[in-house]
């Protein structure tokens, strides 16, 4: 088996596959060093903004499916940090939680964030209190 690309994809493919079938031969193939790529230029940012990312899929996928589409970009955080606690490689790749800001600098963006995060917290009531929304003075007073 040959797999083209040593980033997350890649890796997480030979990962797989190795698991599934431990006699079977994997070639990666990279064009440069390992995860100097994408993956290795984005610093592997896992920001899936579900609060964005729902009522953007309902209309194509109905409410159902974009449910667990949400979900399932909600978990990759948790099942990434679970394969490194598992490989033994947490503190080297340094994976962790943290805290994210979205910044808006006009009034319609920030309409329709706020229009997004009212539906996503409708469909998911148990994220209320994980999300805080700060306007006018009490942005630019508020310390993150």
């Amino acid at each position: 088996m040959v797999i083209i690309g040593s980033g997350i994809t890649g890796t997480a493919a030979a990962r797989t596959l190795l698991a599934n079938s431990p006699d079977l031969r994997v070639a990666m193939l990279d064009a440069r060093e390992a995860c100097s790529g994408a993956t290795g230029r984005n610093g592997g940012h896992i920001k899936p903004n579900p609060w964005e990312l729902f009522p953007g899929l309902t209309p194509t996928l109905g409410r159902e499916k974009a449910r667990k589409v949400t979900e399932f970009r909600m978990g990759i955080l948790d099942k990434m940090i679970a394969v490194a606690d598992a490989e033994g490689v947490t503190e080297e790749c340094q994976i962790r939680k943290v805290e994210a800001l979205d910044v808006h600098f006009d009034a319609e963006s920030w309409d329709t964030a706020k229009a997004c995060l009212g539906i996503y917290l409708g469909e998911f009531p148990e994220e209320i209190g994980k999300w805080k929304v700060y306007e006018g003075e009490e942005a630019r007073q508020v310390s993150i």
